[in-house]
């Protein structure tokens, strides 16, 4: 489990998520539950929100099953060590490490594919 947040706010979306001030202790109870001791009083009325972290494997969308699980865990990639580093930089700390990821975006991101090249293919595929 990650960092907590609270929602602020009164209608959805104008509020905000803001982190707790004092985060909780996160206790594993094993099998694969968890005990959540909020520090700073009772939940009462407000919303509370968690990170929650999973691992995801390549291509796999559906990991909440027995069956998606050994099917994700059977996939691989090829996604470039580098490629995932900076990116996983540029997330946790906002504002920086933006010219790497940049540049290996240049190098390792996605390219575009025109389907398209020619005016008589737009009329067939029109």
């Amino acid at each position: 489990m990650g960092e907590f947040v609270e929602y602020v706010g009164n209608d959805w979306p104008e509020g905000e998520f803001k982190p707790l001030a004092v985060q909780p202790d996160v206790i594993d109870v094993g099998g694969g539950q968890f005990r959540v001791v909020l520090k700073d009083g009772a939940v009462g009325t407000r919303a509370i929100f968690w990170q929650e972290f999973a691992h995801y494997a390549a291509l796999q969308t559906a990991y909440t099953t027995a069956a998606g699980r050994q099917a994700g865990d059977a996939a691989t990639t090829d996604c470039p060590l580098e490629y995932v580093a900076w990116g996983t930089l540029r997330n946790l700390y906002p504002g920086q490490f933006e010219r790497e990821w940049q540049a290996a975006h240049r190098e390792f991101g996605v390219r575009k594919y025109v389907r398209i090249k020619h005016e008589y293919d737009r009329a067939v595929y029109a």
